[in-house]
């Protein structure tokens, strides 16, 4: 079906090629952000921040070649709008390392257990977007790994409740910490909600196909 609607072939298949690479970048970034985590690994959690600055190039290529003519006019708004909020989660995916290299001290125990799971969620969802994805331009079938998203980001959700139980009981050293530690939290755990979106976004460009 895509292939009908195309306006050409090359700049299509350009475009395609350049959201595969931006959604397996996210991947790689969501999983250096765990595999920081649970290693400590400062040189790991630094790396989100130029796997984000490689992402944000990735993005602007990917407009500039739907503005110059790839894809029918009706479906570039649609493309436009996934490849923004994936650039979302590449903030937010930074943000957290950010103030995880700063809440570091506080996340022990079983704050640090969730906080892992979280971030091994996150990864499994980013991988679950890329197969959905090349679901969609291959003429598969969306709803299996729509309902896989959905299904890591209740968890997720689920996770967040415990941790905000847990954070309850520490005690940071001063309200900037506890602040830090809080918003690192929220961070973590709202990526999900970004990858959520994009997957939705994907059904809506499927939808509009039909």
């Amino acid at each position: 079906m895509f292939k009908k609607l195309f306006s050409g072939g090359n700049p299509e298949q350009a475009v395609i090629e350049k959201i595969r690479q931006h959604i397996g970048i996210l991947s790689t970034a969501a999983d250096a952000l765990r595999e920081g985590i649970e290693k400590n690994d400062p040189e790991l959690i630094a790396s989100v921040a130029d796997l984000e600055r490689e992402g944000d190039s990735i993005r602007r290529a990917v407009v500039s070649h739907v503005f110059e003519g790839a894809f029918l006019p009706f479906l570039r708004p649609f493309i436009c709008r996934f490849v923004e909020i994936v650039d979302q989660v590449f903030d937010d995916l930074e943000d957290a390392a950010v103030l995880y290299r700063h809440s570091e001290p506080y996340v022990t125990g079983e704050i640090r257990e969730n906080v892992l799971k979280v971030a091994a969620l996150n990864t499994h969802m980013c991988e679950m977007l890329l197969i959905a994805f090349d679901s969609l331009f291959s003429g598969g079938d969306l709803r299996e790994k729509s309902l896989a998203i959905r299904v890591y980001e209740k968890r997720i959700d689920e996770l967040k409740f415990d941790l905000l139980e847990q954070v309850r009981t520490v005690e940071p050293a001063t309200f900037w910490d506890g602040r830090t530690l809080a918003r690192f939290i929220d961070y973590i755990t709202q990526i999900s909600d970004a990858i959520e979106d994009a997957s939705d976004y994907l059904q809506i460009i499927n939808v509009s196909l039909r």
